[in-house]
């Protein structure tokens, strides 16, 4: 994910002093590294997950010489419950199906896209805010994705669905 990304999700989900942030796919650490760049005094928690071993492994090493006190955790955040946090940044993985379905307050899913979404929303502590950065496609496809969108609008508070410029080359993502 491009720096500038990183840095204008970052901002999106404005983390204050005290606050535990989470990111459950790492990758090679760019949003947490955003993070720590700005402006924030203190937060309780910056961690992360990461499932492939390079990118975690490049990820530990930049956080460590940027001297960002992080915890990044080798582990897939599919099959690994996400702590209660205040503020949820990720770039979930774009068109990957799981290997097994997974039931959520709105049905059984197989779309990491779309269950990620709905994990993000279950993770987030009274007043939290989460900010991904997905494809466009689970906000006007129908059965899974539908579903998504009723549960989201009947049980949380979505402040806005931001529309980017391609940011993947090739891609509408």
């Amino acid at each position: 994910t491009p720096v500038s990304v990183c840095d204008v999700i970052t901002s999106i989900a404005g983390p204050r002093e005290g606050e535990a942030l989470f990111d459950p796919f790492a990758g090679w650490g760019g949003l947490l590294l955003s993070v720590a760049r700005g402006e924030i005094p203190s937060l309780a928690r910056l961690s992360g997950n990461e499932l492939n071993p390079g990118a975690h492994a490049i990820a530990t090493k930049l956080l460590s010489l940027s001297g960002v006190d992080a915890t990044l955790e080798l582990t897939d955040s599919a099959a690994t419950p996400w702590p209660m946090t205040d503020v949820l940044i990720s770039v979930p993985p774009f068109g990957v199906s799981l290997q097994e379905a997974v039931d959520l307050p709105f049905g059984r899913v197989r779309e990491l896209d779309i269950a990620s979404i709905a994990w993000a929303a279950q993770s987030l502590t009274p007043g939290g805010r989460a900010v991904l950065l997905t494809p466009r496609g689970w906000t006007f496809r129908s059965g899974a994705s539908a579903k998504l969108r009723s549960w989201l609008r009947s049980n949380f508070h979505v402040s806005a669905l931001i529309g980017l410029e391609a940011v993947s080359g090739g891609t509408s993502i």
